[in-house]
This record gives structure tokens, C-alpha cells and sequence, in this order.
């Protein structure tokens, strides 16, 4: 309990100097832990689409393993400690929104988009007329409005690609733009449906 108490009466810049010492001070990382997890946290969840915040915890450990790499140097004269690890957690996010595309791809269905906006739809019913007007005024090639419509209407890719005589990869090229039209047009959207938009059998 004493030790406790003086790591609590430490500021963060010197609590993370003690961390960086070698050996290991693990009741001092402990601490230090305890004592940034939850703003580390809510910096993944401010900055996280609502169907990537399942997210949130493993970004928040590789953060504080980055840090606990890199705490032996750490200078407190060049960067306040919350400045330091939030510029590993930035980094930490760009990675994973970088080399995380593929996978986001497979496990994110377009339904999971459209089920967001439906959500959103409940409480502003004009917002799906907008998100229409998003749709026709992205889409590269508008003239492909009819299969982005098939596409949304749940009818599968290769169904898609036969009935509008496309290649299978064009239309999940159209698929994937879609997406991301959907996902940024909701992007900063909140609602109260929005824990399940987060499917229980993703892993």
C-alpha cells in the first residue's frame, strides 16, 4: 500500500521515468497503467467507427506495449507524457486502419453499413434521402447506379455480375466503393442502436 501511495503522489513524467528503468519496477508499471489505460482508451473510442470500436482493447494494449518499449527513452524536457503516448497511439491507429484494411473488408458486410444507417434513418427520416443523394453523387460511374442498387438490395455479387453482364470484379470494386460511401457518410453518427451494429458473431 505505501509503494502504491507514492506512485499515486508521483507526477506522470516521473512515473514514467520510473517505468523506463531497467529492471523492470512492476508495481510502478502497474501503476502507470492503471493510471493512463482510461484516457488511452476513450482516444480509440473518440476516434474509432462505431463498427471498428470492437477494436479498442487490442489497440489499447499494443499502445502500452509501444510504450513500454520505448519509455527507457523517454525525456520529459522534449514531450509531456500524455503528448508521447498519444503520438504511439496515433501511430498505433494509422497502422491498423492501414494494414487493417483486408481484414476489416471480410468481416465488415455492406448490411452491417446499410443496418447503421437504417438505425440512424429511425430517428432522422430524411437521412436516407441524403445518404441517396451521397450514393449518385460518389459513385464513379453512375452508370453503374442500377447494380449499386441490386448490391444494396442484398442480391449476390455473382448474381450482380450476370444480370449486368460485369466482371465479378468490378462489381466488388462498386461493393467496396459503397462502403466506404456508407461508412463515411455515417461516420460521426451516434445512435442508440449502435452496440449492435457490432455483430455478436464477428471475432
Amino acid at each position: 500500500m505505501t509503494g502504491q501511495t507514492q506512485f499515486d503522489q508521483l507526477s506522470d513524467e516521473d512515473l514514467a521515468l520510473r517505468c523506463g528503468e531497467r529492471p523492470i519496477d512492476e508495481p510502478a508499471w502497474f501503476a502507470f497503467h492503471a493510471r493512463l489505460h482510461e484516457s488511452v482508451f476513450r482516444y480509440f473510442q473518440a476516434r474509432l467507427h462505431p463498427v471498428l470500436q470492437k477494436h479498442a482493447d487490442d489497440l489499447v494494449q499494443e499502445t502500452f506495449l509501444k510504450t513500454f518499449r520505448a519509455l527507457p527513452n523517454y525525456d520529459p524536457v522534449r514531450s509531456r507524457l500524455s503528448t508521447y503516448v498519444t503520438a504511439i497511439g496515433h501511430n498505433v491507429l494509422i497502422d491498423f486502419l492501414r494494414h487493417g484494411r483486408r481484414m476489416r473488408d471480410a468481416t465488415v458486410s455492406l448490411e452491417d453499413s446499410i443496418y447503421c444507417l437504417q438505425a440512424q434513418a429511425e430517428q432522422d427520416p430524411a437521412f436516407l434521402f441524403r445518404v441517396a443523394e451521397a450514393l449518385v453523387d460518389r459513385l464513379v460511374d453512375p452508370s453503374r447506379i442500377a447494380l449499386a442498387r441490386d448490391l444494396l438490395l442484398g442480391v449476390d455479387p455473382s448474381e450482380v455480375a450476370t444480370k449486368h453482364g460485369v466482371k465479378p470484379n468490378q462489381v466488388y470494386s462498386i461493393r467496396s466503393e459503397l462502403r466506404a460511401i456508407l461508412r463515411d457518410v455515417a461516420s460521426d453518427l451516434s445512435f442508440p442502436g449502435a452496440k449492435r451494429f457490432s455483430r455478436a458473431d464477428e471475432k
